[in-house]
């Protein structure tokens, strides 16, 4: 699948079985829900395009936490790690958090990956995206794999 967002075509796989893209909403570049899971809260993948800023990424990653916390009750950043490869920087936190959904509140498990990409050498063009996958901690073992697998699918040019 290709979408298109700030100069930049972005290219990735959509983990199969089982996950439907949603309509784009609430600025997200791209967003899918898997149909079956073991709890009434289902997995989401969620990508986004973040302005590149002189921070990084792991300012980026601590403003995601600082809105969590003003939106929510619980929010335990769980683990960070922060890497690089090639043309990509990343920035991987786990945080556990309490969201509230139509189908009720759950406390949820959230892998999210900041990558900082080169979008054009000729031109040094840089994009920040943010990959989220959202799961109950009971889904988590099964998704995440997929998550992975959609991860390492992302192509920005």
């Amino acid at each position: 699948m290709t979408v298109v967002a700030k100069e930049m075509e972005l290219t990735f796989r959509i983990p199969e079985p089982g996950w439907d893209p949603l309509p784009q909403s609430g600025g997200a570049l791209f967003s899918a829900v898997r149909r079956n899971a073991r709890t009434p809260f289902r997995p989401t993948i969620i990508v986004s395009v973040l302005n590149p800023g002189e921070d990084g990424l792991q300012a980026a990653a601590d403003s995601t936490i600082e809105s969590l916390r003003a939106a929510s009750q619980h929010v335990e950043l769980l683990g960070r790690e922060m890497g690089s490869e090639s043309d990509i920087a990343r920035c991987t936190q786990l945080l556990e958090c309490d969201v509230e959904t139509e189908a009720g509140s759950f406390r949820v498990i959230q892998t999210q990956v900041f990558l900082d990409l080169m979008v054009s050498r000729q031109t040094q063009t840089r994009t920040m995206l943010t990959v989220f996958l959202t799961a109950d901690g009971a889904d988590m073992d099964e998704v995440l794999p997929e998550f992975e697998r959609f991860l390492s699918s992302v192509q920005a040019t």
